[in-house]
């Protein structure tokens, strides 16, 4: 691509004529666009072949398909399999953590997760959940029922505030660390860690970590959420 500016700019269209220059920069941009697509599609598998080593072999069967029958109808919101297993995961610990409520036709906690799963991909088709929402962090960026516009890099944050930031993880994909500010100086903050647990709620821990403004991102406060993501849709 490079070269082909370069050779524009110093009269090598005059050789092919502009036209036949400016068919090639956008066949370039096409190509680099693909391989761009090429190596984002590839990462996503890398990671789904990561997440996928948390379940069963029969779960992620399960799960692999509810993707591609999702993805099948070629819907705004694709669905990949990393997510739906955060989703499934998530069932199941609001399964073995709120007994009170499952359902009594629930007959195990693997059951009750493919049911939050099911109700997941109703959301990310329709936008619009059955019941009360739940798992909104995991929904892609783009949708409208998606946490994830809540907050954006902070340029500034007080005392009481929550905050997320990532932590790298190499080779392992980065980690999302949630925590409530408990002093500001200068360009940095300390928070109190909480930790999120399997079921998507949070407990205060011991630990407070100090970390650049500029990386942190408000979120809603953690410190007076119900225990919604511990319910079910289905």
């Amino acid at each position: 691509m490079n070269g082909t500016i370069a050779n524009i700019k110093w009269g090598g269209a005059s050789n092919i004529g502009v036209p036949a220059m400016k068919k090639i920069i956008a066949e370039r941009k096409t190509l680099v666009r693909e391989r761009r697509k090429k190596s984002l599609e590839l990462q996503g598998e890398i990671l789904d072949d990561l997440f996928a080593q948390k379940v069963s072999a029969n779960v992620r069967k399960i799960l692999t398909n509810k993707v591609k029958e999702h993805n099948d109808k070629n819907p705004k919101h694709r669905a990949n399999l990393r997510t739906l297993i955060a989703v499934f995961k998530r069932g199941v610990g609001a399964y073995r953590t709120n007994p009170g409520s499952v359902r009594g036709n629930v007959t195990s906690s693997d059951q009750w997760a493919i049911a939050r799963v099911n109700g997941f991909l109703h959301a990310l088709r329709t936008g619009r959940f059955k019941r009360k929402p739940y798992d909104q962090d995991l929904l892609p960026s783009s949708h409208p029922l998606s946490s994830k516009k809540d907050g954006q890099k902070a340029s500034s944050v007080r005392v009481g505030q929550s905050v997320k930031w990532s932590i790298n993880k190499d080779p392992d994909p980065p980690s999302t660390v949630h925590g409530v500010v408990v002093s500001v100086k200068d360009k940095e903050a300390t928070m109190q860690v909480w930790a999120i647990l399997e079921n998507g709620s949070h407990k205060k821990t011991d630990r407070r970590v100090t970390q650049p403004i500029s990386k942190l991102t408000v979120i809603k406060d953690i410190t007076k959420e119900k225990t919604l993501n511990s319910t079910n849709p289905a």
